[in-house]
């Protein structure tokens, strides 16, 4: 801002109002918008605008928003955009691109049922035993494929809503293939997606937010009859893991 009054004199008045009104309205929007809601932001002034939503490395949110400010402007200064940042990382602390929500789920649940049967442990997928993110490009993914029930992981995160509800839609379907795959009747194991969610009673989630992780839950349910697997929500690891461990012991 201060480089805008050292080459514009009062004529850079208008446009730093603007700037900051839009940063005060998009810091206010924050708690509002998901991972794909930035496209549908309107800022208050015109001639500002969101950009193209692009994947990005750096040491913090700080150093990728100042790396690629830096690239855009020859006006910037690092301080500038410590409001946005600081804003932004509260919603966006969960995004980490080494370790997805659905991945972590995964490796916790394993942990838990190693320490209580580690036989059922072994019929995680190699990814998940490995600490590996799952390749699209291989084809079906299954999370856990065991005596009695196939299963895939998921995770409703209130950040990344409409991203996970359709992560989630996509291990459904990778559940019908491996069940039409079951080549006998009589050895065909239950096929299910189990699903963490944030407790509905959580002090930290907006009504409207608990709102929408049911609107979640109603579609995903919708989804998983269609397809005529089981969708089994789970607010904890301990309950899906002891949901396993009670198939599979069956």
């Amino acid at each position: 801002m201060d480089r805008l009054v050292c080459f514009y004199g009062n004529s850079s008045v208008g446009v730093i109002s603007a700037i900051e009104l839009s940063l005060d309205d998009l810091e206010d929007s924050f708690d509002e918008l998901e991972s794909d809601g930035f496209k549908s932001f309107r800022p208050l002034s015109s001639g500002l605008w969101i950009g193209e939503l692009e994947p990005a490395e750096g040491a913090s949110l700080k150093s990728i928003g100042a790396a690629w400010m830096r690239s855009m402007s020859s006006l910037y200064a690092e301080d500038s955009t410590a409001l946005v940042v600081e804003a932004a990382s509260s919603v966006l602390q969960t995004v980490n691109v080494d370790e997805p929500a659905q991945s972590r789920l995964g490796n916790l649940l394993l942990s838990y049922i190693e320490k209580r049967n580690p036989v059922v442990a072994s019929a995680f997928s190699s990814d998940i035993r490995n600490q590996r993110r799952a390749n699209r490009a291989h084809g079906v993914i299954i999370d856990f494929s065991g005596h009695k029930v196939v299963a895939n992981f998921g995770v409703i995160s209130v950040s990344q809503y409409t991203r996970s509800i359709d992560s989630i839609k996509r291990r459904m379907w990778d559940l019908k293939v491996s069940e039409n795959r079951e080549s006998s009747a009589l050895l065909r194991r239950n096929h299910e997606l189990l699903a963490q969610h944030p407790a509905f009673d959580d002090p930290q989630l907006t009504i409207k937010q608990a709102d929408k992780v049911m609107d979640g839950l109603k579609e995903l349910e919708t989804e998983a009859d269609q397809l005529e697997i089981r969708f089994m929500p789970m607010t904890t690891v301990q309950a899906i893991g002891d949901h396993i461990l009670d198939l599979e012991a069956a």
